[in-house]
């Protein structure tokens, strides 16, 4: 069985509406501050892929190999899959390590403040650290303390900045 032309037509406009979409995506990355070089991989990666599909799906088409299409199909899915499930943990594995990291310095910047209790740049950092980890609460206690050591007019706006986000409602991403 032969698809018609209709059909074909309505298949490429379906893989082109598809890779305009995935393009959107990866330039929408790129410009809110993405890495460039992984953007254009994206495009080039991207592009393949739907080049290969497509010469795939236009040579079963015309021979009307039917059977070998599923195949395709089925392993084409079977990849992305496997990519989506690598790069979900490799962002799993990146967030372990920076959480690692951020309570690694928590603990050498607490051991600061607690053997220099005068030290406002220690004071500060903790509050840096605090709100990077999601706790503003503490970040605002930390950064009142380094005001109250050194009341300068950039630790004042970061202390104004915390009460701040920590009055605004928590928003759910």
């Amino acid at each position: 069985m032969m698809i018609s032309l209709f059909g074909y037509a309505a298949l490429l406009l379906l893989i082109s509406a598809a890779a305009l979409f995935v393009l959107d995506r990866l330039i929408k990355m790129g410009s809110r501050g993405g890495d460039a070089d992984v953007t254009l991989n994206g495009i080039f990666y991207t592009g393949l892929t739907l080049t290969l599909v497509f010469v795939t799906v236009t040579v079963i088409a015309f021979t009307g190999a039917f059977a070998l299409l599923g195949y395709f199909l089925l392993a084409l899915a079977a990849v992305l899959a496997a990519a989506f499930f690598w790069r979900v943990r490799r962002l799993a594995a990146d967030r372990a390590l920076m959480g690692e990291i951020i309570a690694q310095e928590e603990r050498v910047v607490r051991e600061t403040a607690r053997r220099d209790p005068g030290n406002a740049a220690a004071w500060t950092r903790l509050a840096e650290l605090s709100d990077k980890k999601g706790d503003t609460r503490r970040a605002v206690e930390y950064m009142r303390k380094a005001c109250e050591i050194e009341p300068t007019h950039m630790n004042s706006r970061k202390l104004k900045s915390l009460e701040q986000s920590a009055a605004a409602p928590a928003r759910d991403l």
